[in-house]
């Protein structure tokens, strides 16, 4: 790893083996056990890594190896499963909720994300309701960026500095809007090391699915995914050509093929 690069890990749904099995094909591409999860974490420490912050991104040379924990949908099992392993370990991470989904469904309340921000937690806004925002009307594109940030602060009383892309979709109007709203950061779900120093409002980050297998995991944090990025960048290639739902549609059958033709996890 070079010392100006860093491994900005992505996470989403962190279950309980039970709750993996009982996931949706498309659900359990982007949902780790936990148990492989508080695995990572130990590898991570076995390895050298130090956890970051987000003002380690502003700098340089953050001096050693070092990674950065990101986790979007503001999901309970982020409260459940993921805030104890990290606290075990000292670790630190951006938690990255939409605002008008606190509460609902499987997403943390806001009584859970007021815990978060107690125990040391950041909370950054993932939009208002979770939509693709390349379409919107600028109205609406303002609610998705602006009022998320100023709901999310009302509901935990810190600042909320950073901004993640719901569905992946990056467009310059977008960056505009988060900039105009006074954010700090931008992430994408752009695959690749994000360097150190460089430009705050298009971080990189590498999905760690289900399929990710530990030497794979192993080779990103040590900056060793030329090949993945290459995939993934004709992969936002493919999403752009065929617009959003297209792409979904696509992804939802990829997911189901896998799973008729791979066997569940025991």
């Amino acid at each position: 790893m070079k010392k100006n690069k860093i491994a900005v890990l992505n996470y989403h749904e962190v279950q309980s083996s039970k709750q993996y099995i009982a996931a949706s094909p498309e659900e359990r591409s982007y949902a780790l056990r936990s148990d492989v999860f508080e695995n990572q974490m130990a590898a991570l420490t076995l390895m050298g890594f130090r956890c970051g912050t987000l003002s380690d991104l502003q700098k340089k040379d953050a001096g050693g190896r070092m990674f950065l924990l990101t986790f979007d949908d503001g999901c309970l099992s982020h409260y459940e499963h993921v805030r104890p392993i990290l606290e075990d370990r000292g670790f630190r991470g951006v938690f990255f909720v939409s605002a008008g989904l606190i509460g609902s469904g499987r997403c943390m309340t806001a009584s859970q994300l007021r815990g978060m921000v107690k125990a040391g937690f950041e909370i950054g806004s993932h939009g208002y309701d979770h939509v693709p925002l390349t379409t919107l009307s600028d109205q609406d594109l303002r609610r998705e960026i602006f009022d998320s940030r100023r709901k999310l602060e009302d509901v935990t009383g810190a600042p909320v500095r950073s901004f993640s892309i719901p569905r992946g979709f990056y467009h310059p109007r977008v960056r505009h809007c988060v900039v105009s709203s006074g954010y700090g950061f931008l992430f994408t779900s752009h695959f690749g090391l994000h360097e150190l120093g460089g430009d705050p409002y298009y971080i990189r980050r590498m999905a760690v699915k289900s399929t990710t297998s530990s030497p794979d995991f192993e080779s990103w944090v040590h900056g060793r995914a030329y090949a993945r990025q290459f995939m993934e960048e004709l992969k936002e290639l493919a999403r752009r050509g065929l617009g959003f739902k297209t792409y979904q549609d696509w992804a939802h059958l990829k997911a189901q093929l896998r799973m008729r033709f791979t066997a569940a996890p025991q």
